[in-house]
Formats: C-alpha cells, structure tokens, sequence
C-alpha cells in the first residue's frame, strides 16, 4: 500500500518507519522536534506538580499517594487540552491562526509555571483576583523576588532554566507547521477531546480538590461571589427584619489591652490545642495561665480577611461589588475596634513588622481609626535582617512594642501586633533554614520572651494579652486533623487571653473571630449593650454564644461556610439568586443575615 508521505516540518507530524534501518533516523528527527520539546516542557510540570502534592501528602497528610493519585486525571486533561490545540494549528492552513493556537498553547505552559511557583511558595492557586493582587503589589513581588535572588546558585539555576524554555518557546513559534492536513489528525483531536471527557469521570471530589485541579481549570473557574444585588433586591431586603436582638449591661472594666495577631498559628502547631505538633511550648504554657479557647474559629482564610474580622466585627463575606479590592469593600463598616476603644478613651496602636504597602493595608488601617500605624519603614528596623513582606522578625516587633508600651505609661492603649516571621516560605531566622518547625519554635521563643518582659513591668496588673491567628496555615489539612475536626478544621485556631483579672480556665463554647469587637464593648463598655443573634461576647464572661458562625475556605471561595451549633451549611454566592449548597434547610434567616452583611449592613 502507498504510503502519504507529509512534511515533518510542516505539520509537526513525522511518518513512523517500516524499516528498521530507518529507525535511527526517525529517532534523530524526531529529537528536533519543536513539538515534542513543548510537550516534554508541559510534561515536566505536570510531573514537577505531581511530586509536589506527593510531598505534601507525606509530609502534611501522612499518606502515599493520597493526593498525586487523585491529581492525575486532572493533569492527563490539561495535556489533552494542549495536544489538540497543537493539533488544530497543525491542521490550519492560515498562518494567523496557526501561530495564535500556539500562542494560546505557550501562554498555557507559562500560566502553569506561575500557578506552579505561587502554589509552592503560598499555597494559594493563580486565580484572576490573586493575580490583579500580585500586579498591583508588584513592589513587593519585586522584594520577595529580590530575597530569592541572594541565594547564587538558585538565580543561576532560575537564568539557566529560563533561557533554555525560552529557546523552545521560540523554536515552537517558528517551526513551519501548513501543509494539507492529514485526515487522521481529525481523529487524534477527537481522541483527545474524549479522553477529556473519560477524565471528568475518573476526577475525585473531595476537600483537597483546590490542590488537584490543574492549572487552567482553576484560572478560569468561574467566580460567582462577585456578582452583583439588583436594585429591586436590595430594597426589598430593607423590608425583612432580622431576629430579635440580645441585649446585656456592659461591666464597665478598665484594661490596656494588646491584640497580638500570630501569622498562621494553627492548631495542629500546639500540643494543648491538638496534640498534633509540640511547636510551641510556650504558648501553651502561656494558654495554661489563662482562658484557652478550645472551639475558635477564623473567619476568614487571609491575613486581610482575618484583620477585617478582628478589626470590624463582621465575617470577611466578600461584598457583591466586582472589581473591589479585599480590604477596600470594608473600609466603611458599621463599626471597627480602634473606633470603639477611641470612644472609650484608648489611644489604638497598631504596629507590624510587615510592608503596610501590601494590598493596601495602611490606608486601610487609617480609614479604620488607628490613631498611631507602624511598619517594615520604622527607623527602628534601620539595618536589621529582612526577611518575607520586607519584615524583620518577631524579636524585633516586640523589642519596638516593649519601647511604645514604655512611651504610653500614662495612656490607657489599645495596641495591635501583627508578625511576620511564620508566614510562608516559613524561614527561621536563626538558622535561615526553610522549616515550619524551626519557624515555629523561633516565633514561640519570642513569644515566651515577650510575655516575660510585660510580666517585669508588671503589665498583666492592668493590661491584658489577647493572642491568636489571622487564619489558619495556608497548607492542606493532614488525616490527623480531619480526624479531629473534621471540614472544620480548615477554620480552626487557637485563642487565648492571659490578664486582665480575669480567671484561668477553658472555654469550650463555639466563638470566632468577628466575636472580639462586641466581647470587648461588653467588658469595657457602660451601659446597655445589645448584639445581633449572631454574634458572640465571651468577655469577662461568655454571656452569649452567637447562633451562627460564619468562615471562608481556601476551596471554596464562591461560598460561606456556616456553623449552627451542630448543624452546618453551605451557601453559594451569587447576588439575587444566593442559595444553600446541598442542603434541605429553607430557613430564609440564615440567608438574609448573609445579605445584610454583604450590603454593609453588618450584624442585626
């Protein structure tokens, strides 16, 4: 039979040999392949991803092959989208359309590079709200990438591997590929394009799915948060009166009060809060002296959505209004805690080691009413070591609270600390080693060494010492925590509260981080306090426990994820037609409470 013989060159096709002579040639041809070396590029990603997530399941979840596995149908599709894409372009016979398929099939491999790298180093997926967050902070990407390039042998690495994908790249773009098409290449684009179909059926769904999904598919996942509420709705919502609300006297204490906001403490660090890892001795000591919270949830899963819920009192439910930046959509709420202390005759503080500049949280904390705001540009910090977000470590931030406490003797402060030292890559700066252990041993060290310098100014006789998380470490949850929370673990972290004369002990009732703001009015404040049936006031004593807790996840972000006491749900936002997520529950309440707060109404 006659063989069709077509230009390898030209259609990126090479005809297999029926010689064995000609196998050697075959072989050499097909080794300049411009095509083959684009594919072995998007192969290797997948298998540099594939180890990945094997380490992770290791190292995090203490198994094998419990995430690559289920990762694999998801990578198998990505590659049959780039085959059949490439596979069109050959089939073209217009040169526009030939050169814009393989551009599209580039950008692809350069999209999964980026998710790649942010992914390993943040343990957060490339999505269009992550990378209009890394444009705009583009100084300090340019910082962190600065911090990388001090280490030789990793930029001189980087520049080798760049240059070499940029050589095939290029060669890709330029290669030849018009001819007549081949009819079987017909076929192979609809080999491909079912086996795409075949791998939706093999894809696993559970609550690593954020980690599993390949590249493009979480790119451009489809972000209903962000749709808008109708005029009519809005209006109609005006109408619909919340629960009752709960009504106490506020006790009318005096306290100086600091916030310390640990970067990323979880549960899983401290062996009183989990017995999962013995990290942070210390805090656990410190947790022991005074109230220990054993059921603490964080609303949120950043560090701007855990300082909106500490700061503003509402769960970080992101607004309907697209576009917005995070922290932005907040800077008008019903009320935050810097005002509240204002009011009650504080001076608030707020102090970090971190780059204020990053996401706009210093004009942010300014439209919130600090009085005072520091950051990684303090003279203070002049010729120290820097390390992430351009801060100095931990020992640093509470040398320069030590000095501001000293400055403030005659002023009753309300000052918030916010670290820097445990947040991803996790650098110990002892050692310089990338650990999370020696990370967090470091950050508890000077912790412990922290609240022994306020206890030699007898600090705890009139102040008292707030200490959690912003959010839980930005990781996959191990077996071990799932075992003991379940989904929840995901917004689990650690609380405790040392001073203030108030009595030692556990508190096992269900609070979270939007519960602060009217905790603290009711210790603090005169008066009749009231609160909306879900929020909390668990100062001096916990005197009512919110019906609902509302929290973000890191894989869900179309939705809010609702505690009822033993009841939970599952709501998916999308402006009017906002709904519960495989739930029977018809309870309008709960839904409406998530407009209100949506509409910058807050907490009724």
């Amino acid at each position: 039979m006659e063989t069709v013989r077509f230009n390898a060159r030209r259609t990126g096709i090479l005809k297999i040999p029926c010689r064995p002579s000609s196998v050697a040639t075959y072989l050499r041809k097909l080794g300049t392949m411009p095509s083959l070396h684009m594919l072995l590029l998007a192969l290797s990603l997948v298998c540099f991803k594939l180890f990945s997530l094997e380490v992770v399941s290791r190292t995090h979840l203490g198994c094998q092959w419990c995430m690559s596995k289920d990762a694999i149908p998801y990578e198998f599709e990505y590659l049959l989208y780039l085959i059949s894409l490439h596979l069109l372009s050959c089939i073209s016979r217009w040169r526009v359309l030939a050169v814009t398929l393989r551009i599209f099939v580039v950008l692809a491999v350069i999209l999964t590079s980026v998710d790649l790298i942010v992914t390993h180093e943040f343990w957060v997926r490339l999505t269009p709200s992550e990378l209009f967050k890394f444009i705009n902070e583009i100084g300090a990407l340019g910082n962190y990438l600065g911090q990388l390039s001090s280490d030789f042998w990793l930029l001189a690495g980087a520049m080798l591997a760049l240059a070499f994908v940029s050589a095939i790249v290029v060669r890709y773009l330029k290669a030849n590929q018009f001819a007549t098409s081949p009819f079987f290449l017909y076929g192979m684009i609809g080999c491909a394009l079912a086996g795409c179909e075949v791998m939706e059926v093999l894809k696993v769904s559970e609550y690593h799915d954020v980690y599993l999904r390949n590249s493009l598919q979480a790119f451009f996942s489809k972000e209903t948060s962000s749709a808008p509420y109708s005029k009519p709705f809005e209006s109609s919502l005006q109408s619909k009166s919340p629960d009752g609300q709960v009504c106490m006297k506020g006790s009318e204490s005096k306290s100086d009060v600091i916030l310390l906001v640990v970067e990323s403490l979880s549960m899983f660090d401290s062996a009183l809060f989990s017995g999962i890892n013995d990290w942070m001795p210390e805090f656990d000591a410190i947790s022991r002296e005074g109230i220990q919270f054993s059921n603490f949830y964080a609303n949120g899963v950043t560090t701007e959505q855990g300082l909106i819920a500490l700061l503003t009192g509402e769960p970080p439910i992101k607004r309907g209004v697209p576009g917005n930046a995070f922290l932005e959509q907040f800077s008008e709420p019903v009320q935050t805690l810097p005002r509240m202390m204002h009011d009650l005759g504080y001076e608030s503080v707020f102090l970090t080691t971190g780059n204020l500049g990053f996401v706009g949280k210093g004009e942010w904390l300014k439209k919130i009413g600090f009085d005072y705001i520091e950051g990684h540009d303090a003279a203070f910090y002049n010729g120290m070591k820097r390390f992430q977000f351009d801060a100095a470590a931990d020992e640093a931030l509470y040398a320069r609270a030590m000095l501001e406490l000293q400055k403030k003797k005659a002023t009753t402060t309300f000052m918030t600390l916010e670290t820097v030292t445990t947040h991803l890559p996790n650098i110990d700066p002892a050692t310089g080693a990338r650990s999370p252990e020696l990370t967090y041993r470091y950050a508890d060290h000077q912790l412990g060494n922290f609240v022994r310098r306020l206890k030699s100014i007898r600090f705890f006789e009139h102040g008292t010492l707030i200490v959690t998380a912003d959010h839980r470490a930005m990781v996959p949850m191990s077996s071990k925590e799932k075992a003991l929370y379940g989904d929840w673990g995901y917004a689990r972290i650690p609380f405790t509260i040392l001073g203030g004369g108030l009595p030692s002990g556990q508190q096992q009732a269900n609070f979270s981080q939007s519960d602060l703001l009217p905790s603290l009015k009711n210790w603090l404040g005169k008066g009749r306090q009231c609160l909306g049936q879900n929020q909390g006031a668990f100062l001096p004593t916990a005197s009512h426990v919110p019906n609902c807790i509302y929290t973000n996840r890191s894989y869900g972000a179309n939705n809010v994820f609702v505690r009822c006491s033993a009841e939970d749900f599952t709501i998916r936002l999308n402006g009017d037609d906002t709904d519960f997520v495989a739930s029977l529950s018809k309870s309008s309440e709960l839904i409406n409470e998530v407009h209100r707060l949506r509409l910058g109404m807050g907490f009724q």
